[in-house]
């Protein structure tokens, strides 16, 4: 079903033309029948056709700029599914600033089947092309057209030369960029105080960018046939920001004198795909100490992610201090380089020196410091990690302290401290030391000291409520009982511990239970042994046994 209709939007008309249709924009083509223009100068009272004479006497541009002359064309089109294309374009439409000029850059990628026509006939083709794109990008097309058409033809001779191996550029419409008492002025606020960053984190409704319009002092005219003069309105339309607007992350004030740009969310201000906008997940192939500031806040919802460009670099530089909420490093992370996350990812390794904090940690190679609540890494090699739960996929040396551990194979020198669970699958190597002391736990001990203040406070509650509020004193109490029963559990825990090596043991290793400060049980396995679980069994009040070697010392 084809439609012919007139109009000054054909982009508008072809989206409602597939949707009736239920079809894809891509699906659809027009044809171009008729360019009607008119014309409306500062001398004139309403808009006229532009005839003959009013082409005969604005027949040069200084002229239009002259009187304000402002042009506005519509088009008789018939809109239909798209057909069989005599050759196919690879093309992109290029506007000067202020859209003075416009260019269609053409690519050597386009498929352009010359052979096939006669110069005349192809040159026809591509002109009709040509003033479809004119159409579709509001370019004027019934001023000047000789500029466009002389450029084509060169275009032709170059391709029946066979010499199209490089982008060419047909002029559209050159126009005049307008002379200025005081050009634009843009102020990027998100950088003020910040200038050495790479990253720029913003709040919510802040001010990003002001971009001050530009006072014409002798007039101009664009490309959409438009005079541009001091009373000019820039709008949108007319690209006079360097770049897009994505509308889901910014809010954008505009008036005669201004665009203002401000964020809708919390987030870093990004500008991928030269479109500007706020994002939660930033990219970049390294950071140094120059900009290692990215996020001053603990709730800072920024995910920082910092994709390796070359192997022999660190993703995060020597000395660098980084911290953010999520944090996904595709890479090295440097020495003495500090990283503070709640969500960490490290897909490369951390060198020695380097400290990392997080609530949940995730590190393929591990050779530095790691404080995080919930840990695992694919290869601890001599790293230092500290956790409540841990678990390691191979292990070179290293120190793990944890409330549990779980090591699928662990090789040589590596030293496990743990209050509650030890488990490994294999023992590769030997000189390996296993041992069960919650004193050697800072999550273990931080505890103990929070609910020791805890104990204090109740205790003053108590001392409070016994003289003015009798009947809080149960659930006070009650509350003072479970923090005791708390510091217990952890000063026993080992009596509650259990470690499980569940194949043969090839060499020596020890393994030792710290019963309470003075007192604990060591043992050394033997190679090429396997065990069953070992734990404590408290036989009575003065002795305890380790299982299964049955070793029983007094308390």
């Amino acid at each position: 079903m084809n439609k012919t209709l007139q109009t000054k939007d054909i982009k508008t008309k072809i989206e409602q033309y597939a949707k009736i249709l239920r079809l894809d924009i891509e699906e659809c083509d027009f044809e171009l029948n008729e360019v009607h223009t008119a014309m409306k100068s500062d001398f004139m009272d309403t808009l006229g056709y532009y005839n003959k004479i009013l082409q005969h006497e604005y027949h040069d541009l200084k002229k239009i700029t002259e009187d304000g002359v402002n042009f506005r064309e519509s088009y008789t089109v018939t809109i239909h599914i798209k057909k069989e294309q005599p050759f196919e374009l690879e093309y992109k439409v290029l506007f000067a600033p202020l859209n003075s000029k416009a260019e269609l850059l053409i690519k050597p990628s386009s498929n352009i089947p010359y052979k096939k026509y006669k110069a005349r006939v192809l040159y026809s083709l591509l002109l009709d092309m040509v003033l479809k794109i004119k159409a579709f990008n509001h370019i004027i097309i019934n001023l000047y057209p000789e500029a466009t058409e002389y450029s084509l033809k060169k275009f032709i001779q170059i391709i029946y030369k066979n010499k199209f191996t490089k982008p060419f550029k047909i002029l559209l419409f050159d126009g005049i960029e307008p002379e200025y008492s005081a050009p634009s002025r843009e102020i990027e606020h998100y950088k003020i105080g910040k200038e050495d960053q790479k990253i720029y984190e913003v709040q919510k409704n802040a001010l990003l960018v002001s971009f001050t319009k530009p006072v014409i002092a002798k007039n101009g005219f664009n490309v959409f046939g438009q005079t541009l003069k001091s009373d000019y309105f820039w709008d949108r339309s007319h690209k006079i920001l360097p770049y897009a607007i994505d509308i889901e992350t910014i809010k954008e004030e505009d008036n005669k004198r201004y665009i203002k740009l401000y964020s809708k969310k919390k987030g870093f201000v990004s500008f991928d795909n030269s479109t500007i906008q706020i994002k939660n997940e930033f990219s970049i192939s390294e950071i140094s100490r120059n900009d290692e500031k990215l996020s001053h806040e603990e709730d800072s919802e920024i995910q920082i992610k910092l994709t390796a460009t070359e192997s022999t670099k660190d993703s995060v530089g020597e000395g660098v201090n980084l911290k953010s909420n999520s944090i996904h490093i595709d890479g090295f992370v440097g020495v003495n380089a500090t990283v503070e996350a709640v969500d960490l990812i490290v897909d490369g390794a951390t060198h020695t020196g380097s400290i990392l904090k997080a609530k949940r940690a995730n590190i393929h190679t591990h050779r530095g410091v790691l404080n995080a609540s919930e840990v695992e890494v694919d290869l601890l090699e001599n790293g230092e990690i500290h956790g409540t739960n841990v678990k390691v996929n191979r292990a070179h040396g290293g120190s793990i302290y944890a409330k549990n551990v779980t090591i699928n194979d662990v090789n040589s020198y590596v030293k496990v401290y743990a209050s509650n669970s030890i488990t490994i699958n294999r023992i590769s190597g030997e000189d390996n030391k296993f041992h069960f002391d919650y004193t050697k736990i800072p999550a273990n001990m931080k505890e103990i000291s929070f609910l020791e203040e805890e104990i204090e406070d109740l205790k003053y509650q108590i001392d409070e409520a016994s003289r003015h509020r009798l009947d809080l004193l149960d659930s006070l109490n009650k509350q003072l009982q479970l923090s005791h029963n708390s510091i217990k559990n952890l000063k026993n825990s080992t009596f509650n511990a259990t470690l499980e090596i569940k194949q043969m043991v090839r060499g020596v290793n020890i393994i030792i239970f710290q019963l309470n400060e003075y007192k604990q049980i060591l043992f050394r396995t033997q190679p090429n042994k396997k065990y069953s679980k070992f734990y404590i069994e408290k036989t009575n009040i003065e002795t305890a046994t380790l299982h299964p070697i049955e070793k029983t010392i007094e308390l």
